[in-house]
């Protein structure tokens, strides 16, 4: 195993300031040997903004995020790159969907920045509408036991958020495509000029029709089943182990050779 010392590129994630020290790291970064990878809520954290001011402030480092924009707010960098998640398909379990009720699962890192309580409340109408349909709120599990729950459902809700800052939806998105959901979710034109074909698999919406959205999948299984092998097949041509080690392959020799 290399030495820090030994290696040519560092890619950091959750390390602070005390454990950069600690590694020499601070001896030797330069403007071209690193880039800081970071997603979501940590991003958003002024937790992450503390540990990585000193490199922030001396080499305007690139910043390599998932696909929300309103990420480049929160850090201190010009240099704002999208590679977004890795995702094997064939490291998940397979999908076992209730065969008794529509299961919507939602799967919050935080319920305040997901808007999950205005997401409970909706389906509390859907259910009483609809009563083999169920809501399924994932909290507090392993990455292991989540997706084994996941696996049950048929449909994933992941976000309405733009009102509270966040520009699209996320990694809950992408395992329900890999489990062969219909996902549902906000998104916005930024991510859609990325992933272009997205206007076709994932059910887009807004607070305002959330509700309409549910509802017109949980009344077309066979739509639920046309979206989830859809996503399943787009997770595959974007976000597999081998596509997602080519573009850090071509980041990589950018940031060598600017």
């Amino acid at each position: 195993m290399l030495t820090c010392q030994e290696a040519d590129f560092f890619i950091l994630r959750w390390l602070s300031q005390e454990q950069m020290a600690q590694l020499g790291l601070f001896q030797l970064l330069n403007s071209k040997n690193f880039v800081i990878k970071g997603h979501g809520s940590e991003i958003r954290s002024g937790l992450w903004m503390y540990w990585y001011y000193p490199l922030l402030k001396l080499f305007k480092p690139t910043i390599v995020t998932s696909f929300d924009y309103s990420l480049s707010q929160h850090v201190n960098s010009h240099n704002v790159y999208h590679i977004g998640h890795c995702l094997e398909p064939s490291d998940f379990p397979e999908p076992q969907p209730d065969p008794e009720h529509t299961l919507v699962c939602h799967a919050p890192t935080d319920r305040s920045k997901k808007d999950s309580d205005f997401w409970l409340s909706v389906m509390d109408k859907v259910e009483a509408k609809h009563p083999n349909v169920k809501a399924l709120l994932i909290e507090g599990k392993s990455r292991e036991e989540c997706l084994k729950l996941k696996a049950t459902a048929h449909i994933t809700y992941d976000q309405c958020s733009s009102h509270v800052g966040i520009g699209t939806f996320g990694r809950s998105a992408l395992e329900g495509f890999a489990l062969r959901h219909a996902v549902i979710s906000e998104t916005n034109n930024w991510a859609l000029s990325l992933y272009p074909d997205l206007e076709n698999i994932l059910m887009q919406t807004d607070r305002l029709h959330l509700e309409e959205s549910i509802e017109s999948l949980v009344n077309s299984p066979d739509r639920v089943k046309e979206l989830g092998l859809k996503g399943r097949e787009f997770v595959m041509r974007n976000f597999s182990a081998e596509v997602t080690a080519r573009k850090w392959k071509y980041l990589i020799e950018h940031v060598m050779s600017s």
